[in-house]
Order: structure tokens, then sequence, then C-alpha cells
């Protein structure tokens, strides 16, 4: 099945993408789940046999604060890169990884990796890539240049960019910033919230913070039934049946899931959508794909209808 809407071999919307730039399908699955490396275009380019519909967008859901057991569980396999001049931030860095590995996740430092015999450039890069979340620690010096004329800190910022990691960023509160760093840093903020730290215990609590956010927003991932957006707060696969739970506060898009118990939504006289606004999409869907990493799936019963 494809995005609903969408026929196969469609070009993908513009900012979204599947793991490693494709678009992913489980073996068996009806439901096709895309990666959004963009946050703010989720527009559709086409629909092949139908009228254009508007996404409608659960804007005001947030995501729910997970229990203490489904961060561990999240956090199991995770594993953070912490970039900075290490000369400059030695106990911040120390600090960073505490906060990481109090969260659950693996904490990537360039000073533990031990010995290699790899280029020091090539190992820290393939590191990064090997990461699920970029942490940088900006503060006055840039650092010594590499070969491609940046700094070690910000090519290991612009890879995990390339590589769609999470990125977190902090600054230190300093007013008298190298021309380059300053620079790298006018940079970053075109992109992303760079908050400033004080002490080395603010900065240990600000990440162990962000670490608890960013967990929220992998396990409350972002479905699309029909052209309606919202969070789930619970994905449960049975096998032959998938339940997305969710609570949707926007009233354009709960009056959409409304509409969507009719036999628009149905195959063989069975509802995809059930009481509670829980979306029970039936019989076909063997398994979801799950990107917590921001991830739009779509579990869209619609193609049977057509």
């Amino acid at each position: 099945m494809a995005l609903s809407g969408w026929s196969e071999g469609s070009a993908l919307p513009d900012g979204f993408a599947g793991a490693r730039g494709r678009s992913t399908r489980a073996a068996g699955a009806d439901a096709v789940c895309f990666r959004r490396l963009s946050p703010y275009n989720v527009s559709m380019a086409r629909q092949s046999r139908k009228a254009f519909e508007p996404l409608l967008i659960d804007r005001a859901a947030a995501a729910e604060l997970p229990s203490a057991a489904g961060v561990r569980e999240w956090a199991r396999e995770k594993r953070a890169f912490i970039s900075s001049v290490m000369a400059e931030f030695v106990e911040e860095r120390q600090a960073a990884a505490a906060a990481v590995r109090n969260a659950g996740l693996r904490a990537v430092l360039f000073e533990e990796f031990g010995g290699r015999d790899a280029d020091p450039e090539e190992a820290y890069l393939a590191e990064v890539e090997g990461s699920d979340i970029y942490i940088g620690i900006l503060g006055r010096r840039y650092g010594k240049p590499l070969k491609t004329r940046f700094s070690a800190t910000h090519a290991e910022y612009l890879h995990a960019e390339k590589h769609a990691l999470r990125i977190a960023i902090w600054t230190s509160a300093s007013a008298d910033r190298e021309g380059h760093e300053q620079s790298f840093l006018d940079e970053v903020r075109t992109f992303h919230v760079v908050p400033a730290f004080r002490t080395v215990a603010d900065l240990q609590r600000q990440v162990e913070e962000r670490m608890g956010a960013i967990a929220a927003e992998d396990l409350s991932p972002w479905c699309k039934f029909g052209n309606a957006v919202f969070r789930a707060i619970e994905v449960e696969d049975r096998g032959a049946v998938i339940n997305v739970s969710a609570r949707v506060k926007d009233d354009a898009v709960a009056q959409a899931l409304e509409a969507a118990r009719g036999d628009r939504w149905s195959r063989g006289g069975k509802r995809a959508l059930r009481l509670g606004r829980t979306l029970e999409v039936c019989e076909g869907i063997r398994r979801a794909c799950h990107d917590h990493d921001g991830a739009i799936q779509d579990v869209s019963a619609g193609a049977w209808a057509r």
C-alpha cells in the first residue's frame, strides 16, 4: 500500500525520507513509515487518485512524559556523541557524559576511544555516524582547523546533520569568542535553539533534561491516519492488528478521525476506527515500521476502499 493518496513509485513529499533516505516497509506490511528530516515541511506534493486533501495537524499535542521504565527501554541501545574543544571543556564533557549515562544512554567521548589504527578524523566521524544524538558544547575557542578547514567540533556537527542525528547544543556564557567560533555559533543558531549554561552543574542538569525530552518525543511518535496527523501515546503491534492510541486536542483533527468511522475506512465490514479515539487498523497489517526519530507513521487503510 502506498502512503494514503499516493501511488506506488510516486516521489516522496519534500522533507520526508525513509531510513537511510528510502521509504521503509516491513515484510508483508501495509503500513509505510517515513523519517521526517524537516520539522516544518509536512505538505504532500501530489495525489494520484483524488482531489488534494490538506493535512490536518494536531499542533497542540505535546509528547507524553514517559515512565522511568519506558525511558530505560528507549535508551538501552541509544548512543550520544559529545563534541567540543576538548582542552576548553574537560569538566563539562565529563558532566555531559554523566547526564547521558544517568538517562540510560551510552556516552561517546573521543578521549575514551582507545588505540585504533584508523585516521583520527575518520575515527571520530565514524563514531558520530554510529550515534543517535549529537551533543555539542561551544565556547570561546574554535579549535584547530583540519584539512577540510573546519575544526573537529564543526566537522562533527556537519556530519551529525548529514546523517540526521538528533541535535542538542549548548554554549558557554562567554563574551569574547574567537571569530570562527562566533560564526559557527551563528550558523548553528540559524537551525537550532542553543541555550547557554553558566556552571558545570547547570550544563549537566540541562543535558539530562534534554535526554528525557527527546525520549518523550520519540516515544510519542507522529502518526498519520487519512489526512489527520497527531501524536500517539501508545502504538501496540498485535501481529494482524495495530492499535494506535492518542489524545487529540485539535477539533479539526478530532472531527476527521470521527468521520473515519464510516465505510470509507473499512474492509470486509470491519471498522478501522474504534471508540475512545483509538485507531485499530484491521486485517492485512502484520507489522508497522517504527521510527522513533520524529516519525510520521501511516497506518491508513484508505487504499482498501479505493
